[in-house]
């Protein structure tokens, strides 16, 4: 991929090409194709990965969300959607959880990314922190309000390539349970009761100072 984009960025500085208007839009083209594949290269890669141990630090969660919602709102996709984020922080401020940083980020981007896909414009996403009594665990659910999911897809959501979405790769909500589970944790999903929309909930498990 990288040749294919190095030998089209040399062709594009051809005399004969470099100032025709007329060629611009098949440059545009074919980076954005280029970089499309880039990117689920690297997340067919990172799928095939497990994360190491040593990749497994002790992070502030409620801080990690706030810059995690923070860098979704950056996004093409926030800003097309319009759809707003709130917040229920149900864990107190210093709570750590023992998990990869960037990972968890990536995981939390998937499942904002997937809600406002699948919500209509201008509505609200919940993300709502809690720790089941006695578990050790801290849940993260993001909860949207769009039209939930066939009850015959619910089982296939995480499988890698299972989109309902036209355009999608089908390997976000993968990467989500794939990261998670190597960092010791579990996730689901279901439509809400009453409806609309349809809640993820991820957890991992919170720092004690013996899991490490």
């Amino acid at each position: 991929l990288n040749a294919i984009l190095s030998i089209t960025e040399a062709l594009f500085h051809d005399p004969l090409i470099e100032h025709n208007p007329d060629y611009d839009l098949f440059l545009q083209h074919i980076r954005t194709q280029v970089n499309r594949l880039s990117l689920l290269m690297n997340d067919l890669l990172a799928l095939g990965k497990p994360i190491p141990a040593a990749n497994l630090h002790p992070l502030p969660l409620n801080q990690l969300i706030r810059d995690s919602v923070a860098l979704w709102q950056q996004s093409a996709t926030a800003t097309g959607s319009e759809c707003r984020v709130t917040l229920q922080a149900g864990l107190p401020d210093n709570a750590l959880v023992l998990a990869d940083g960037t990972k968890l980020q990536q995981v939390l981007f998937n499942l904002l990314e997937n809600a406002s896909q699948h919500s209509p414009a201008g509505s609200s996403i919940a993300v709502a922190l809690s720790s089941p009594g006695g578990q050790q665990l801290a849940c993260i659910r993001v909860c949207d309000t769009g039209s939930g999911i066939a009850s015959e897809q619910l089982d296939k959501v995480f499988e890698p390539f299972y989109s309902s979405r036209r355009g999608g790769t089908g390997l976000g909500l993968a990467l989500v349970k794939h990261f998670i589970e190597n960092m010791n944790g579990t996730v689901r999903l279901w439509n809400n009761e009453p409806p609309p929309g349809c809640s993820v909930e991820v957890c991992v498990p919170l720092f004690n100072g013996e899991n490490l």
